[in-house]
């Protein structure tokens, strides 16, 4: 379990890109000092406490998503709440989620805006995401991941 949470922040640290491979090298030990210095502040909006599973806590992150989110806040210029982040598997079942939901490999979030839409289009156009998926029945929930079978270019795209 050690391990596998060590592979989880070396998947998640975006301020060096650590090798993935579960040991406290050098890197990731500086890497995890600076993690509790800044109280697990990932970039300057968003921190792992955030993608935390609403099952068993658990925080798995991509590094790739984690930077994606950072770049449509600025772009949005307002803040962006993480509405759902990592979920483990039974919380993922427990919801709902899809069997093979990016969720479960910390590759999605479920976004909630405070001030104004964010409109699929708008979103697919900045083309940081290969995954994009809109909740019609709410006027302010917005799926976004970066799964490996997809392009951002030409994201997979669908509503609920």
């Amino acid at each position: 379990r050690t391990t596998q949470a060590v592979r989880w922040f070396q998947t998640a640290w975006v301020k060096t890109e650590l090798k993935v491979d579960g040991i406290i090298g050098g890197l990731t030990s500086a890497a995890l000092k600076e993690a509790r210095l800044v109280g697990g502040q990932l970039t300057a909006n968003f921190s792992l406490r955030e993608f935390a599973s609403k099952g068993n806590g658990d925080i798995r992150v991509d590094r790739d998503l984690v930077i994606s989110l950072q770049e449509l806040r600025e772009a949005y210029g307002a803040p962006i709440a993480i509405r759902s982040g990592y979920r483990d598997p039974a919380h993922n079942k427990k919801v709902g989620g899809a069997t093979g939901s990016q969720h479960l490999y910390g590759r999605a979030a479920d976004l909630i805006w405070t001030r104004w839409p964010l409109r699929l289009d708008a979103v697919r156009e900045l083309q940081l995401f290969s995954g994009i998926g809109y909740y019609a029945n709410t006027n302010n929930v917005l799926h976004v991941d970066v799964r490996p079978n997809a392009t951002r270019k030409n994201p997979t795209t669908w509503s609920y």
